[in-house]
């Protein structure tokens, strides 16, 4: 998780059934290196990650496999009211139409995934159902993309901050 102030990483170590916490970091992050969520200076940013990781509490975290959490400035969301027969299929077509009459960007420019919030029983009448839309700009996403690949690090699955979520409810 590396935003415009600070950079944070935890390893977690399962056993079974349980997972506990290995190591953790955190450092801050100059002024500029980051600037409203986009990286501004890869190579120093990349100089802070590495050191990071290898001096977090109380090991080195040295897993490859990470998950990225985008910052919220770059992350838009927005909730959709959908009748509740709409299914997974039919709401994954209908909402780049909606998305494209709220959203700043065109489709074609974002990443984006969607959950179903709330939902009604579909036998009531007027059902309704509550889905979050969450989106970033592909260039954005990117760029944390190519950062993390680029110190050896394998981004398998990405996160919005609980306050992106927040504000698309």
């Amino acid at each position: 998780d590396f935003h415009d102030y600070f950079a944070q990483a935890v390893e977690l170590k399962t056993a079974g059934k349980d997972v506990s916490l290995n190591s953790f970091s955190r450092v801050p992050i100059p002024p500029k290196v980051i600037q409203d969520g986009e990286i501004r200076d890869k190579v120093e940013l990349k100089k802070i990650l590495t050191t990071f990781l290898d001096t977090a509490n109380p090991a080195p975290i040295k897993t490859t496999k990470v998950v990225c959490s985008f910052p919220s400035k770059k992350v838009f969301t927005h909730t959709f009211t959908f009748p509740a027969a709409l299914n997974y299929k039919e709401l994954k077509k209908a909402i780049p139409f909606e998305a494209e009459t709220v959203i700043p960007f065109s489709m074609s420019d974002i990443y984006w995934d969607f959950t179903v919030i709330h939902k009604d029983n579909p036998s009531e009448q007027h059902a309704t159902q509550k889905v979050l839309l969450a989106c970033i700009p592909k260039e954005t996403a990117d760029s944390y993309v190519d950062l993390l690949e680029s110190m050896g690090l394998e981004p398998f699955a990405f996160t919005i901050p609980a306050e992106g979520a927040k504000y698309g409810l």
